[in-house]
């Protein structure tokens, strides 16, 4: 089972039940939960790929006229672990 569907399926049990008098269904926040999670998920998302994913892909440098020189160190980012002699 997909975690987001799960994530689903697990916020659906904290919603009031359907037949819940219009004072309770008022006074319920929990779908701001439900809500707000996409929201707070795709703001990691975003900080991940601001501060972690800092080159274009070798792929990207070799596709594009003049600029396979900058596929190789990328590649070497990639694929040389920490403390590794060349």
């Amino acid at each position: 089972m997909p975690f987001g569907t799960m994530i689903a399926l697990v916020g659906g049990l904290i919603l009031p039940p359907d037949d819940s008098s219009t004072a309770v269904l008022e006074s319920n926040w929990t779908w701001r939960l439900l809500f707000g999670f996409p929201v707070i998920v795709l703001g990691l998302l975003t900080l991940h790929l601001l501060l972690v994913i800092r080159t274009e892909s070798p792929k990207f440098y070799l596709s594009k006229d003049g600029t396979a020189h900058k596929a190789l160190p990328v590649i070497e980012l990639i694929y040389n672990a920490p403390g590794e002699d060349d």
